[in-house]
């Protein structure tokens, strides 16, 4: 049966012939607007300004930033166990320190943008009684932390009886992985156990030293750090590299 013509109002044929809307474009993410410039933390941590924008989306901020600190801080230790990690630590905490000096002094001279603490510690995830407005200290403060966490790991661990490889895997469970570890490792897997033969590298030494025929070396021996720290592992260190708060 023939229907008649009947003219549609404009707006409802509008409406049907409205074109569907195409899938967004996959491109550039958008852009936003971060409390703490990614440049900057790149330039602290001596990497390429344009890595950390894929991994800090991946991983995160604050897992992304320790994972970097903890990579700087046994950066060349390789070849040192025991008290000879800790110096390295150490000694990798003092160049870093110098190293953020000098690239926060430099941006000051030509930025006028300040760069807070408070939001640094934040995004870091810091214990609220760590943050400080000033984000050199701030910063200085993170580093000093993860510096603890290792020698404190190297220490209860006894990682100088340990091949290097499995010392690595030992920090990347206790205390932060490496970058290129982080999917590997279990954050919620529970904590290793201690090396079961720790300090028998140490045992010996001193032992070979007390047994030795010259008593200088004997006397040498029980004046020695490696003795003290046979028996107190948290003697400090009279001839190890200087503390960070003193450089």
């Amino acid at each position: 049966m023939h229907q008649p013509y009947v003219r549609l109002p404009k707006a409802y044929r509008a409406l049907r012939e409205q074109k569907p809307i195409p899938p967004p474009r996959l491109g550039r993410a958008p852009w936003r607007a971060r409390s703490i410039p990614l440049t900057v933390l790149a330039e602290l941590l001596n990497c390429d300004s344009s890595s950390p924008y894929r991994a800090v989306n991946q991983f995160g901020l604050a897992v992304w930033v320790k994972s970097r600190v903890r990579e700087q801080l046994t950066r060349g230790a390789h070849y040192a166990f025991g008290l000879e990690l800790e110096r390295a630590v150490k000694f990798n905490a003092a160049e870093m320190e110098r190293h953020g000096l000098f690239v926060l002094d430099l941006r000051t001279a030509h930025q006028s943008r300040p760069l807070d603490g408070l939001q640094l510690a934040v995004a870091l995830e810091m214990p609220p009684w760590k943050a400080a407005a000033d984000f050199r200290t701030t910063w200085k403060t993170f580093v000093n932390g993860v510096a603890d966490e290792l020698i404190a790991a190297s220490r209860e661990g006894h990682l100088e009886d340990l091949p290097w490889d499995k010392a690595e895997r030992y920090l990347d469970a206790v205390v932060a992985p490496r970058v290129r570890a982080i999917k590997r490792v279990d954050p919620h897997a529970e904590t290793p156990l201690p090396n079961g033969f720790g300090g028998v590298a140490r045992f010996r030494r001193v032992t070979a030293g007390l047994a030795s025929p010259d008593p200088e070396v004997v006397e040498q021996t029980l004046q020695g750090y490696e003795c003290e720290r046979l028996f107190s592992p948290d003697a400090p260190d009279p001839s190890g590299w200087q503390d960070w708060d003193e450089v």
